[in-house]
């Protein structure tokens, strides 16, 4: 009922939920956690809500981190990112492919472009998201040779994942493009 109410905007009724729940645990939390990452006005209630889960002792799972990433990429609090990437770096959960793009995500979007490519490098399994996203943050990031390089190795890689994820292929176009306007009018 958490998840559905935030998701409608329905903040204090979520709120309501939570408080009248006798016995909480690691999904009631992570319900709220999802619900205030999802626009930049609440993500830093997220981040409260994560270190009073902590206060709790409940131990986060995936769903915490990848929710707790998206709210620090939404505020650019790498800081924040860094302690849960450490979090995860103490599981298995550091090598799953939705973690380490949502890593590399934050990163780009925080302008720790090194940090992203890191992340990327350390995904054993690249998915058409992470190497979108590296790319992406390559070039939002004032790297549009880096960018257009990475393209290139991906285009050469065994498992070219473009291939078999045609409905990218518009996506990659424009930021194709947008690199390419970015190469134009650096060298004006």
């Amino acid at each position: 009922m958490i998840s559905g109410y935030m998701s409608h905007g329905s903040v204090e009724d979520a709120e309501d939920i939570f408080r009248r729940t006798v016995e909480k645990d690691v999904v009631v939390v992570n319900a709220r956690i999802k619900g205030y990452s999802k626009s930049v006005g609440s993500a830093k209630k997220s981040i409260e809500v994560y270190i009073d889960m902590q206060r709790l002792d409940f131990q986060p799972n995936i769903s915490t981190c990848a929710s707790l990433i998206g709210a620090c990429s939404a505020v650019a609090a790498f800081e924040i990112g860094q302690q849960v990437q450490c979090q995860l770096m103490k599981t298995n959960l550091f090598v799953d492919i939705k973690m380490g793009s949502a890593l590399l995500d934050m990163y780009s979007k925080c302008g720790r472009v090194d940090d992203a490519r890191r992340v990327f490098d350390h995904i054993p399994q690249r998915n058409v998201f992470a190497w979108t996203s590296m790319i992406d943050g390559y070039g939002k990031n004032g790297y549009p040779d880096e960018a257009l390089e990475l393209f290139s190795v991906m285009q050469n890689t065994k498992s070219n994942p473009i291939l078999s994820h045609c409905s990218v292929l518009s996506q990659l176009a424009d930021m194709l493009g947008w690199l390419i306007r970015a190469l134009r009018s650096s060298k004006a």
